[in-house]
């Protein structure tokens, strides 16, 4: 226990609250009709909840990991600021945990969710959307929108083709390139990450350009070159060539309260 009663109790209401929540979806199917319901009933409980109920056995140890998640960011709530969590963002947040939790990126983002709905300063940021656009989200989406919203920069981005005359391949390139938040990862899948998080407002993609900045560079990036050779190689005959449309990307001021609710940026 802690000194401060009211952090310790806001924990605990939190952790029964998911032990409910938890145990609700482990009730049995304790009526069952008919040679074939029994059949369907037997297999969705051995296909679907099979995986729940094997959770059950590592749960204690997933509440208590969440009780010390939770007591890490809540530390650093000062006493008088510390309330407790609203119920649309609680409930709805715990509930997501009991399938993501095993999941770092996305486990991270609801307890920091938690977190900010629990203080003064920052519960108006604590959106209740913000439940479903974290479940909508894959780890590399997270890891995307974690890049992108750091210190609210612009993005470069470009809409890189390779052909001839005035075709181009249409799967040589992704949708989007951009070199910033591809690390080690897949442009493709870095590609499709951005679209998804486009499609959920936190990132904003405009067809403009960057002050002062060479786009003329994506030309010499190793992923464009081995992209122009292979497909170089299809036809040697043909002269190909690359073309680049400018584009920028950025958090939306919705991506931007998102990123300090659920980042804590």
């Amino acid at each position: 226990m802690s000194e401060n009663p009211i952090k310790d109790a806001a924990i605990e209401v939190l952790k029964e609250r998911s032990k409910e929540i938890y145990d609700d979806g482990l009730k049995p199917v304790t009526k069952e009709g008919g040679e074939i319901l029994q059949t369907i009933v037997g297999l969705f409980n051995n296909v679907v909840l099979y995986p729940v109920k094997k959770a059950n056995l590592t749960f204690r140890y997933k509440l208590e990991q969440f009780e010390k998640d939770l007591k890490l960011k809540t530390d650093n709530i000062p006493d008088d600021k510390l309330i407790e969590p609203p119920l649309n963002i609680a409930g709805p947040t715990i509930e997501a945990l009991k399938y993501t939790f095993d999941t770092k990126e996305i486990r991270e983002m609801y307890i920091n969710l938690l977190s900010s709905s629990m203080n003064a300063d920052t519960v108006r940021l604590a959106h209740p959307s913000y439940v479903e656009i974290i479940k909508s989200m894959t780890p590399l989406d997270a890891i995307v929108f974690k890049n992108a919203a750091k210190d609210s920069k612009n993005i470069p981005c470009a809409r890189v083709t390779i052909g001839f005359d005035d075709k181009s391949y249409t799967y040589a390139m992704p949708t989007i390139f951009a070199p910033d938040l591809i690390g080690e990862e897949d442009p493709f899948l870095v590609s499709s990450s951005i679209e998804n998080l486009c499609r959920l407002g936190i990132l904003t993609h405009l067809e403009t350009s960057i002050v002062g900045y060479d786009y003329d560079l994506f030309k010499q990036h190793p992923f464009v070159m081995k992209q122009f050779e292979k497909f170089k190689n299809v036809n040697p005959r043909l002269k190909l060539k690359i073309d680049i449309v400018k584009q920028v990307i950025f958090a939306s001021d919705f991506g931007k309260n998102f990123a300090k609710a659920c980042l804590q940026y």
